[in-house]
């Protein structure tokens, strides 16, 4: 069964960040590139890492330390 390439198939979503910046890695460092992903409203952090083995996001939420 083949599946024809149609947006139906991705709930796909676009973010804007405050700030993107690519973090300088040691060069013994087994990653390729990591990016940080900034959001002030949310206070969320995103880290996006290329590496040989793939890519990665690992999420740091400071909004569940914080009262309000």
């Amino acid at each position: 069964m083949s599946h024809d390439d149609d947006d139906e198939r991705y709930d796909a979503s676009q973010q804007e960040f405050d700030d993107v910046s690519e973090l300088l890695l040691p060069e013994s460092s087994s990653v390729d590139s990591q990016l940080r992903l900034h959001d002030a409203e949310a206070n969320t952090l995103l880290y996006v890492t290329e590496s040989s083995e793939g890519i990665s996001v690992n999420v740091r939420d400071d909004s569940a330390f914080t009262d309000g």
